[in-house]
């Protein structure tokens, strides 16, 4: 068997540029300095071949150009970025590649996909089959997402470690925080690969929030 052409990551809520202690000294860092030099420069593990399904909260406190010389920097030709809740500079980049291409729109819809440059903006959801696992992926954790009940993967971010049911070690559910703190605690890196996310899932108990039919546990990934 051939050996696949790219590998798939997961990441969120970087914060780079956010000088505030909570953010940087948290990570274990002195300044924020440190902290976005470490997080960019463990981001070169990424090949420039493989995807980075980036959940939001890229960059805090940033110009439009400081975000982009960030996105610079990560080697991955293809970030695929879904909007967390920090996101006035980020969007900018957005809103300016949206502009040019739409000017008709006159700024009052959004268009999705946009590709800038290694960056493909996605929107707020978005829905992905890897190695026949279906995952939906958005900043917020959801209770129901689209075909929980036939055993689709929720990954998300935002909690920055703070909700215990999303962790890595929470087993009601298939649902998973990839935010830069869990990855850091449980990795020692900023991202998690799917390799990752398919162990921790296997540990992870299916279960329905909601009686969306008489489907069976066995009828799941029918």
């Amino acid at each position: 068997m051939s050996e696949p052409k790219y590998r798939v990551a997961f990441a969120s809520d970087f914060h780079l540029g956010h000088n505030r202690a909570f953010i940087y000294k948290a990570r274990g860092f002195e300044t924020i300095r440190d902290h976005d030099q470490w997080i960019l420069q463990s981001l070169s593990e990424i090949g420039a071949h493989d995807h980075l399904y980036y959940l939001g909260d890229f960059a805090l406190n940033a110009t439009r150009d400081q975000v982009r010389e960030f996105f610079r920097r990560i080697r991955c030709n293809n970030i695929f970025y879904i909007w967390g809740n920090h996101e006035s500079s980020t969007s900018k980049i957005y809103n300016e590649a949206r502009d040019g291409l739409f000017p008709e729109l006159e700024g009052k819809f959004e268009v999705y996909p946009i590709t800038v440059k290694n960056v493909t903006f996605l929107g707020n959801v978005h829905q992905a089959t890897i190695n026949h696992q279906r995952l939906v992926m958005q900043h917020y954790a959801p209770l129901i997402w689209d075909r929980s009940h036939r055993g689709a993967w929720a990954i998300c971010g935002h909690s920055h470690g703070s909700c215990k049911e999303i962790l890595p070690q929470a087993t009601h559910g298939k649902i998973l925080d990839v935010g830069v703190d869990v990855a850091m605690k449980y990795h020692g890196r900023p991202f998690f690969w799917f390799e990752d996310i398919v162990k921790i899932m296997s540990q992870k108990e299916f279960v329905m929030a909601d009686r969306h039919g008489s489907i069976t546990n066995e009828e799941i990934y029918d």
